[in-house]
């Protein structure tokens, strides 16, 4: 299938279920089937889930999510750089398939981190059953059901990024920006294309109730639909099925419009996250020498 022939029923299927479970959740009437939906959903991602979320959190938590070769090869890179450049935020990272010797590495390397700003959770959810890009597919998306289970226990502002991407300046100003909304969205709507209205690589949610419930209904959406059929980009298009409900239906619920400085595949000195875009990641001068730092 193109990246550009998304199928229509399952477009449709998506909104539905968006449109679904945000009408749910906000219903005093369907509390009690939608907390069914919820614990069957997100059973496998509680009984998987391993490892400690942040005890203490003073400013605000990076949070980045990938399985373990991509972290070796990408992630690790993003997590010194924000320890680097974001001095007194907390940096969390989740490992897909995270192996017992490797998962013994982060730990002392968390551990010997001082004030305890690194921290670590891991599962070992298989996923032999995907093959080529359907993986790529289920590990960009399963991640904002873990997002989801990091807001709910740090209840603390939290900035989700894209594994590969680096730290070149500090976030403090982003964070302090997002004072007074309930999440901040990289919003693209001039794009034609539904499941490319929003890019995933940077996500703000705030610990506020409403916004604490948009990631919520987000992981549970996709939660659901990760257990059915997958396809590419579902992350993004329930992200953006779901803003749209919040937008119709909670007139108080504050977006921030995020931008291409919190994921910049250009490489620009104003920015602070470099993202690779694609096989940029392996040939884009820029980029690379950033790694290298």
């Amino acid at each position: 299938m193109s990246k550009n022939d998304y199928p229509w029923v399952y477009r449709q299927m998506a909104r539905g279920l968006s449109r679904a479970v945000c009408g749910a959740g906000r219903s005093r009437w369907l509390s009690r089937p939608y907390q069914f939906f919820s614990t069957s959903v997100m059973r496998r991602y509680r009984i998987s889930l391993a490892g400690a979320f942040p005890q203490r959190v003073d400013k605000g938590v990076l949070f980045l999510s990938c399985d373990e070769r991509y972290y070796r090869d990408f992630g690790v890179h993003l997590v010194r750089s924000a320890l680097k450049n974001c001095r007194g935020f907390n940096i969390h990272l989740h490992i897909t398939c995270l192996s017992d010797g490797y998962r013994r590495e982060l730990q002392q390397y968390a551990d010997s981190h001082s004030a305890g700003l690194l921290s670590l959770t891991w599962d070992q959810l298989a996923f032999d059953n995907l093959s080529g890009q359907r993986r790529w597919y289920y590990l960009a998306a399963v991640r904002f059901v873990r997002l989801y289970q990091l807001v709910e226990s740090c209840r603390a502002p939290v900035l989700s990024l894209d594994a590969d991407g680096v730290v070149v300046r500090s976030l403090e100003q982003k964070f302090a920006q997002m004072a007074g909304c309930d999440a901040g969205i990289y919003l693209r709507l001039s794009n034609t294309l539904d499941w490319r209205k929003v890019l995933a690589s940077a996500l703000f949610v705030m610990p506020t109730p409403l916004g604490r419930r948009y990631i919520r209904d987000v992981a549970h959406a996709i939660a659901w639909l990760l257990d059915h059929e997958l396809h590419y980009h579902v992350d993004q298009l329930v992200i953006y099925d779901m803003w749209r409900c919040y937008r119709a239906t909670e007139p108080e619920f504050q977006v921030a419009t995020l931008s291409q400085d919190l994921a910049d595949w250009e490489c620009r000195g104003e920015s602070y996250v470099w993202s690779a875009k694609g096989d940029r990641k392996y040939c884009m001068a820029e980029f690379l020498n950033a790694l290298e730092d």
